[in-house]
């Protein structure tokens, strides 16, 4: 015989789930078997314990005064199932119609046939009685602002299935429920006083003078007193805050700003130390009326001491500026700028707390040079002065070596008691340094002992000058500017020479006279832009 097939239901019973794929045969097949709810509400309360649809068992509590309910069924298999409520059969899903109530309990059962005759019968017991109502015992606090927003501890009993507080005719702004005791409500915004009521299943609390919560304006509280005042310190200053409120409800908060304090604030507890500049700013707070004192601040500076120059070196330098200087003296850690009279200086360093270099700016005659940080500027004192030398700086017109001794010369007496230290030069041959051990000033020349003897002068590349703390200058105190010369054309034109192309000496012969002349790196090139660089003889004729 043929098998036919029927459509598949999914079911839970009985307190445990039948397997997937498990099959009740019958004769005419094979197809799932379900007698169970998915759903069982009750148009007045809730059921006890909340609906499953393993639970058969269920009751509820109704007051007195509902003479009938009605029940809303639904069945797991809304396609095959059959419902029946007190055995008069109803759409599953829909309710069913009224059932009437006796004073005390009262039985409703509901069955529910699968399409195989399986049944499965669901019992609620409605116990119709007169339900107390809720009772407040006492409230805290029993007052607030008017604008609302206190938080309100309500005492009694028959509180856990409380489902509405008001205060007053107004709903409280949100309330929870704490135990069959206690709970908490946020009072809404009101006038005068009023009474606070709960409502549960037996209706809404009877009012009594226990349950008034009066509502009251903002009222002026008396603003904290900080001491000290305000003022200065150097290293730390303790604060203190006193509360002129006598109520014992009152609380003392402060912020280290500008800002009103608020209950996340800083709670005071006694006297603190501030360390940096601070403004503080207190309030009173009444936990009893949730009211705020006017704020009272006090602003507290740290006295940073000034900067301290006590010498500069060098105390000169041209009237183009350029000159690097270390300044010496106290706090220069700090310093946040620096001045050669009024004009701020091309550039600093900071170093230490005592020492700091700058770069003076173009300027002229003498000028004090101070520094500033946070604390304040520099005192003027004989040790900050710098002057200025507006003459020409010395000239240098030619680089020459023999040897171990490299010879600058320069168009003028150099000043031979400010004689440079040799970290202030830089020397390259052979791509590689060259140690410098002497350095001698004599008449208009600069002479350079280097470390090792260098036979041929192409082999260097370039020579440098930094200016440092003893310059090289003239006889009237023009310093000399940094320079970087090239000493042969083997470095492939990378090197630019400063030094003028000069002439070394003249010879004339009859009609012909030889120009010997130094020709530095990149002033002259040939025709094939190729520099040319070294010594040269030129020859003219006069012609007579």
């Amino acid at each position: 015989m043929g098998i036919e097939l029927r459509q598949r239901h999914y079911c839970s019973r009985g307190g445990s789930d039948f397997d997937i794929g498990r099959r009740r045969e019958l004769e005419s097949g094979s197809f799932w078997s379900c007698a169970d709810l998915s759903s069982l509400v009750l148009s007045t309360e809730s059921l006890s314990p909340v609906f499953s649809s393993s639970v058969t068992s269920y009751s509820t509590d109704i007051d007195i005064s509902i003479t009938s309910i009605t029940v809303t069924p639904t069945a797991l298999d809304t396609v095959n199932a059959a419902v029946y409520v007190n055995g008069v059969q109803v759409s599953s899903g829909s309710a069913s119609s009224p059932i009437n109530l006796s004073e005390g309990p009262n039985t409703v059962n509901i069955l529910v046939r699968a399409l195989d005759g399986i049944t499965n019968t669901y019992t609620v017991t409605v116990n119709r009685v007169a339900l107390l109502a809720p009772v407040i015992n006492g409230i805290s606090p029993i007052t607030g602002p008017a604008s609302g927003g206190t938080t309100v501890t309500i005492s009694g009993t028959g509180l856990s299935a409380v489902s509405a507080v008001k205060f007053g005719s107004t709903a409280a702004i949100n309330f929870t429920l704490e135990s069959d005791t206690s709970m908490i409500a946020i009072s809404p915004a009101g006038s005068g006083t009023v009474d606070v009521a709960v409502y549960g299943p037996g209706g809404w609390s009877a009012t009594s003078i226990s349950d008034q919560f009066t509502y009251v304006q903002p009222q002026a509280r008396l603003e904290p007193a900080i001491t000290p005042s305000g003022g200065t310190f150097t290293t730390s200053q303790e604060v203190s805050i006193n509360n002129p409120n006598s109520t014992v409800t009152s609380s003392v908060y402060y912020n280290l700003n500008m800002i009103m304090p608020g209950i996340t604030s800083i709670f005071y507890n006694g006297p603190f130390n501030i360390t940096q500049t601070t403004t503080v700013t207190a309030a009173v707070y009444d936990s009893g009326t949730g009211l705020w004192s006017a704020p009272a601040t006090a602003t507290f500076t740290k006295n940073t001491p000034a900067p301290v120059v006590t010498s500069i070196n060098p105390s000169s330098g041209p009237a183009t500026g350029g000159t690097t200087i270390t300044i010496t003296g106290t706090g220069l850690s700090t310093v946040t700028g620096v001045f050669f009279g009024s004009i701020p200086a091309a550039g600093f360093t900071l170093g230490t707390d005592t020492a700091m270099t700058a770069v003076s700016p173009p300027g002229s005659g003498t000028v004090d040079v101070n520094v500033c940080d946070p604390g304040g500027y520099s005192s003027l004192v004989a040790g900050d002065r710098f002057t200025y030398i507006s003459g020409t700086p010395p000239q240098l017109q030619s680089a020459t070596i023999s040897g171990s001794l490299i010879t600058l010369l320069f168009n003028e007496q150099l000043d031979d008691t400010s004689v440079p230290a040799s970290t202030d030069f830089t020397i390259s041959a052979n791509g590689s340094s060259v140690n410098i051990q002497y350095v001698l000033i004599s008449g208009n020349s600069l002479l350079l002992t280097i470390e090792t003897p260098i036979s041929d002068e192409t082999a260097i590349s370039f020579l440098s000058y930094t200016r440092g703390q003893h310059p090289i200058r003239d006889t009237e105190g023009n310093d000399v500017t940094n320079f970087r010369i090239g000493m042969s054309s083997s470095n492939g034109g990378s090197e630019t020479d400063q030094a003028k192309p000069h002439m070394l000496n003249g010879t004339p012969t009859g009609t012909l006279v030889k120009y010997h002349l130094f020709i530095p790196r990149d002033a002259v090139t040939d025709t094939n832009g190729n520099p040319i660089t070294g010594d040269y003889d030129l020859y003219f004729y006069t012609g007579q």
